[in-house]
């Protein structure tokens, strides 16, 4: 959109023409788009707030990438659930707002004068402006910084001297907390009557709701917040891709300046400004934020504030792909996920343990790498030339004899620290005088079936590879050229699997803090998968990649919290046992080793049988198309919605058909603003009520198993409605995200649809076993229905 004087919108400051970029939005009348001067003048860019002066953003190279928005009472900032989410907004404080109107009129009382002078004007983005069109624009800022300063001396009398003191804007939520919440079935209501089963609530109301907002939304509020002036919101949802997570109003006469993502990344890269927002979120934040962990209900105020848990943290930053904790490392820390989302894997790891390598190994290890200096493989070469002077010179100095152990712990470390750089070591690599730069290649050289396999889901490029995935190919590395000296990683440890997803305000590294062991879990920043949503870019699609941001707090801290509060021991302890309960049934049996053989991207793959813990199959055999397994869904929820649709691919003789099959890696759960999708006490995939409609669990689903129902316009609560302004309107969510729960809430918790099928033609089962074991007979490609 060009700007001009004569558009609806005004120019910047004056309304020079300028091309906006589409991801900003249409200006209204009151929005301006400021100079490059006038932006780096506003205490958010100011000098002081930066290490180095070339940090600050350069405006002159970035026009329209930010605009400066007059709200008034009532005005919409952003919508709950929209998905066009790719700004964030910064509140200015009213001595910012003033500061700007100061300097806007003393270079607009220059340029009048100028005009007056019958002189030609001089200032460029005022040139297209007539003399009567200035005199207006300022008599209308003089008013305005009246207006402005009043404001502010209002501020003063009443004691808001600091800006986190004064309101701004409203944070409103909508959910579905009311006449909306499922009800039990009559096959459930009926159980519980005769006593042979309780009706589990799974959509009891929450406390709180994690919004992106530098405030969570209490029950007890209405589920509604306040914005301060100065205060930043909407970043998460700009930095990770994700639909508005609340609604956010004006409530007075405010400031906004809106921002795109490069906007936010060039902030996060200086050290100073980081370490400002991290000071500010530590001081105004952390203390709620980790105050309301339930871990953390026990203590008393005192108790909380005697511990100094808000300066014992630290706020540390993980980009997209990066490794936050390593399974068997040691648990030195606790960790509270603030934004992102963290992948929790089982049986990841990758570094060398001195526990791992037998006499047997560290006889032949020597020997190996030392013939890696001499042979004419370019993978060997590789990592001979990585390896660091220190270890190259035991090696050497070993010979043919043992090294001794310190000499042993040394080569340890260097190997250990070869893994760490991940595909770095490969930088110099060629082929006939050819750089490798593809996993085919890599692949060519290692001519391991089994290593093909491990790595067939890494993406192409390698300089796409994520920081965990480059590690694990570097252990690879590292086994085939000694392949006697050093263990093979598959067979200790067997493929990964994929736990759980982490997101905001849940707790990483507490159980092996709490038993005083080594890490249980690999715990990797992850970013949106290519392929299952193109409308969410991410790193391999050649857009900025997400990051997670996390709250770290000592394991001596952790630990003198416990000792004050046998309540708190308790809560931890038990929370521990049922996080390691539910990762032992999240995470399905060990496949029998046919598995490995599969090739890949095989149907079995590609069609994500092998994601199915709880694969819904239909043998066409035995099936007479009564349909009493879609009724038996239906009769077993309230909403009157199936779960299970009768349509889908066909293997062999069995029909896969539309319902969830409680996969390995669920990723219809990343993403969620609000949190509601969840995993249940069984791995299950539980919509909370609190589902806010955004879809975008249904649009990520790769099998089509999550369906979007209609639903009654959502009432406000008392306290939303006392804190919505006159004239507005909260957008209403009409519709909810329906997913199959396995029937998690019945007393029998077991499926209805199998139940109910009277040929035995409905079953559930493993993809992996079922599909590996022989169990299938025939061809494994789809047929089309």
């Amino acid at each position: 959109m060009a700007v001009t004087p004569n558009s609806s919108a005004p120019p910047a400051s004056s309304g020079s023409p300028a091309q906006l970029p589409a991801e900003i939005g249409a200006l209204a009348a009151a929005d301006e788009l400021l100079t490059p001067e006038e932006l780096l003048g506003l205490s958010l860019f100011d000098s002081q707030h930066f290490a180095k002066e070339k940090n600050r953003p350069d405006f002159t190279r970035s026009l329209g990438t930010t605009v400066l928005r007059k709200c008034e009472p009532g005005r919409v900032i952003c919508r709950q659930g929209d998905t066009a989410a790719v700004t964030a907004f910064y509140i200015l404080s009213t001595e910012d707002v003033i500061g700007l109107r100061r300097r806007q009129l003393e270079s607009l009382a220059t340029e009048i004068a100028t005009r007056k002078s019958g002189q030609p004007g001089s200032h460029q983005y005022y040139l297209l402006l007539s003399l009567d069109d200035l005199e207006q624009k300022q008599r209308s800022m003089i008013a305005e910084l009246q207006s402005l300063e009043q404001q502010q001396s209002a501020f003063s009398a009443a004691g808001k001297t600091e800006t986190e003191e004064r309101p701004a804007a409203t944070v409103l939520f909508a959910g579905d907390f009311q006449s909306n919440t499922p009800q039990p079935g009559i096959f459930r209501r009926l159980l519980a009557h005769l006593g042979m089963g309780a009706i589990r609530s799974d959509e009891a109301i929450p406390d709180s709701i994690l919004v992106d907002a530098p405030t969570d939304l209490k029950r007890s509020q209405g589920f509604s917040a306040v914005l301060h002036e100065t205060n930043l919101f909407g970043e998460m949802s700009c930095l990770n891709r994700t639909p508005r997570s609340a609604t956010v109003v004006a409530s007075r006469d405010c400031y906004m300046l809106e921002m795109l993502r490069s906007v936010l990344d060039s902030l996060n890269k200086d050290p100073k400004f980081k370490e400002r927002i991290d000071k500010y979120y530590r001081e105004r934040v952390m203390e709620g934020h980790v105050r309301r962990l339930s871990i953390f209900a026990d203590l008393t105020d005192a108790e909380f504030n005697e511990l100094g848990i808000k300066d014992a943290v630290t706020l540390e930053e993980f980009p997209a792909g990066s490794v936050i904790i390593e399974e068997g490392a040691a648990s030195d820390s606790v960790y509270v996920v603030r934004s992102g989302l963290v992948k929790v894997l089982g049986k990841a790891g990758y570094s060398l343990r001195e526990p791992d390598l037998t006499s047997a190994h560290w006889s032949r290890l020597v020997g190996e790498l030392a013939e890696a200096e001499n042979t004419s493989f370019p993978l060997a070469e590789a990592v001979w030339k990585a390896l660091p002077e220190n270890a190259k010179q035991l090696v050497k100095s070993a010979g043919a004899g043992e090294l001794a152990a310190d000499s042993r712990s040394s080569l340890l470390v260097a190997l250990n620290g070869l893994i760490h750089q991940g595909t770095a070591v490969l930088k110099d690599l060629k082929v006939n005088g050819r750089a490798v730069k593809t996993r085919e290649e890599l692949l060519a050289l290692l001519d391991d079936p089994q290593v093909a396999i491990a790595i067939s889901p890494f993406p192409e490029p390698l300089e796409s590879w994520s920081e965990y995935e480059g590690r694990l190919f570097v252990r690879y590395l590292l086994e085939k050229i000694c392949t006697y000296g050093i263990p093979r990683r598959l067979a200790m440890y067997g493929p990964a699997t994929i736990w759980s997803y982490v997101g905001r305000g849940e707790v990483l590294g507490e159980i092996g803090v709490l038993l005083n062991q080594p890490r249980s879990a690999t715990c990797v920043a992850y970013d949106h998968p290519d392929g299952y949503d193109q409308r969410l870019p991410d790193s391999r699609t050649g857009a900025v990649p997400s990051r997670v941001e996390v709250v770290k707090l000592s394991a001596e801290t952790f630990q003198r919290m416990l000792s004050r509060s046998q309540k708190l021991r308790d809560r931890v302890a038990a929370m521990a046992r049922a996080r390691q309960e539910k990762s032992r049934t999240v995470t399905a049996p060990a496949a029998t080793g046919k598995l490995a053989n599969a090739a890949p991207g095989s149907d079995f793959e590609r069609l994500g049988l092998v994601q199915g813990q709880q694969l819904m199959l239909i043998d066409l055999d035995r099936c007479t198309r009564c349909g009493a397994c879609v009724e038996a869904c239906i009769a077993s929820h309230s909403d009157g919605q199936s779960r299970l649709y009768l349509d889908g691919m066909r293997i062999d003789k069995y029909l896969v058909p539309l319902s969830c099959r409680k996969c390995l890696d669920p990723v219809c759960m990343i993403g969620c603003p609000v949190g509601s999708i969840q995993r249940g006490e069984l791995g299950e995939i539980l919509i909370r009520n609190w589902c806010i409609g955004c879809s975008m669990c249904a649009d990520q689903c790769p099998y089509g198993s999550i369906h979007m129902r209609e639903i009654d316009a959502v009432e406000l609560t008392p306290l939303q409605r006392l804190a919505v302004p006159d004239g507005f309107e909260l957008r209403q969510v009409n519709k909810q995200a329906v997913a199959c729960d396995l029937c998690s809430s019945h007393p029998s918790q077991s499926p209805s649809c199998v139940y109910a099928c009277p040929h035995d033609a409905a079953m559930r089962v493993d993809g992996r076993e079922f599909f590996l074991s022989g169990a299938l007979i025939g061809p494994a490609g789809p047929i089309a229905n």
